[in-house]
């Protein structure tokens, strides 16, 4: 196991993706909400490394790793362009996190094979992070917050 804290928090979080029961857990609170929220926490921290420590042929081995059985009901509204007007999509937990995912098992499997690469693995999440996982990773963030049981006093105001 890595000692940088990205990669330690992507392995917990794509263990709890992993294990997680959909069909059954809750969704709020729970490890894997808990974990995710870290993971976008250590990816905001993270330092993009230098371009002279890293290897620019590199490249992460590219995998389907197959997600959990996640119900299409678990269907919401996002806005894709927070600052363009009428860019609200329609999306599911299922594609929000299968993009978070499928770099991380990448970059993961990358990093067993390979652990001297670990900062071009960094260097290739965090471009992934900024231009296309963090919208997905805040997505499924605010999903399963939202998801959540309402307590008592909240409800009475409603």
């Amino acid at each position: 196991m890595s000692s940088h804290p990205l990669i330690k928090a992507a392995q917990v979080a794509v263990m709890e993706i992993e294990s997680h029961d959909f069909a059954r857990a809750e969704l709020y609170p729970s490890k894997l909400f808990q974990s995710l929220a870290h993971l976008f926490l250590e990816f905001v921290k993270t330092e993009i490394p230098s371009s002279e420590e890293l290897d620019n042929d590199y490249q992460i081995i590219d995998v389907d790793g197959a997600l959990p059985q996640i119900s299409e009901n678990f269907f919401c509204f996002t806005l894709f362009e927070p600052m363009e007007e009428g860019s609200v999509v329609g999306t599911t937990l299922r594609d929000n996190l299968e993009a978070v995912y499928r770099p991380l098992k990448s970059g993961l499997r990358s990093f067993e094979q390979n652990p001297e690469k670990c900062a071009e693995i960094i260097a290739e999440w965090k471009d992934e992070f900024e231009w296309h996982t963090g919208r997905h990773l805040i997505d499924v963030i605010r999903y399963l917050f939202l998801s959540r049981p309402k307590p008592i006093a909240v409800q009475a105001n409603l």
